[in-house]
């Protein structure tokens, strides 16, 4: 923080306390108080931009630095590291003090989800024909294969003395 901006903070603080005295009543000490106040916060938040502009610019090609300049920004992180006193159990209705117990109840319901949110998916139909009626350009469709198939093609290729690169056209050809 510059020195200038120190002088501007003392000043709101000795214009607070002068209004304090005399009272809130005069109406326009108080709002000269709000305007000097408003325009100083605002100097400030400009100031404080600037600042980590400043910041970001000499660190921008030292990631460790720049994430370093991040953090100082973001809020610090708390970690929770109780269990909640008690928990009431979805089935039974039981409500559960042990930490084990609470532990169980959390347990048994993040392995469930995501056996409940499988059943919910809806499977595609078996019946393929659906995709042969539709128009789209610049597109292509790969019938179901297995990789015996796959190598069954190979096999055959070299039979054939196809060399080692590979030909994606006449690959395609082969495979229709």
């Amino acid at each position: 923080m510059d020195h200038t901006s120190i002088i501007h903070i003392h000043k709101k603080k000795q214009n607070y306390q002068s209004l304090i005295k005399n009272g809130l009543e005069n109406k326009v000490k108080f709002a000269h108080y709000k305007r000097y106040r408003n325009q100083l916060t605002h100097l400030l938040v400009l100031s404080k931009k600037k600042y980590y502009q400043s910041q970001f610019l000499s660190a921008r090609n030292d990631s460790a630095k720049t994430w370093k300049l991040i953090n100082t920004l973001l809020p610090e992180r708390t970690k929770a590291t109780s269990t909640p006193p008690n928990l009431t159990h979805p089935l039974s209705g039981e409500c559960k003090q042990n930490p084990t117990d609470i532990a169980n109840i959390l347990n048994d319901f993040f392995v469930s989800v995501g056996k409940n949110m499988a059943s919910k998916i809806i499977l595609p139909q078996s019946n393929k024909t659906h995709i042969s009626k539709m128009s789209c350009q610049s597109s292509f469709y790969l019938h179901d294969t297995s990789a015996e198939e796959i190598m069954h093609i190979i096999h055959t290729q070299r039979k054939e003395g196809y060399s080692s690169k590979w030909h994606p056209s006449e690959n395609l050809k082969i495979m229709q």
